[in-house]
């Protein structure tokens, strides 16, 4: 099996909006996703992506290769959250995607590096001292109780009232996951 170039999570909303605190609510779950899958296989990402689609057509889509890694839910969420919160929607949004790529496995000094306490911002893109927000440990620790105990037993308070949203399904090219 060839190594993964990116993770990603993507969803069709069944509430057509420009509400920017819901997209948000839904981005927070995709990014738990991501962040999810990319920890559980002990990888950095150093890029993200946000992208969605507009009802009457037409899309929003942004890139960024980053030269510090992120492998937290907080750093990307600050990321992808940032793009939506500055960009105008012309019209209600149907569909949501976000991802990392860029992958590769975390070094000592990298590990080192995630202490940090200034969250990355998504218009100045890691160029700053050490952009990463969370500590490896903190991350770790909720990761094991979150495995052990189950999925979201602990999670931030912006997953507060999201447990409806974004439900899990299976995507049929990635069943290795599974």
């Amino acid at each position: 099996v060839a190594p993964r170039k990116s993770i990603g999570h993507s969803y069709c909303l069944p509430k057509w909006t420009k509400d920017k605190n819901y997209l948000s609510k839904i981005l927070a779950k995709l990014v738990y996703k991501v962040g999810e899958r990319l920890r559980s296989q002990n990888q950095v990402a150093y890029g993200f992506y946000v992208s969605w689609s507009y009802v009457n057509g037409g899309h929003f889509g942004k890139s960024l290769t980053l030269t510090q890694p992120i492998f937290s839910d907080d750093d990307i969420f600050s990321l992808v959250n940032g793009f939506l919160s500055k960009t105008i929607l012309p019209d209600k949004v149907r569909f949501l995607a976000v991802g990392v790529y860029g992958l590769g496995e975390p070094s000592n000094q990298t590990a080192m590096s995630f202490t940090d306490k200034h969250p990355p911002k998504a218009d100045q893109p890691l160029a700053k001292k050490n952009p990463l927000a969370t500590d490896t440990k903190l991350v770790q620790a909720l990761d094991t109780i979150n495995g052990r105990y189950g999925k979201q037993v602990v999670y931030r308070g912006r997953m507060w009232q999201t447990s409806d949203l974004a439900k899990e399904r299976i995507g049929f090219r990635k069943l290795d996951d599974v």
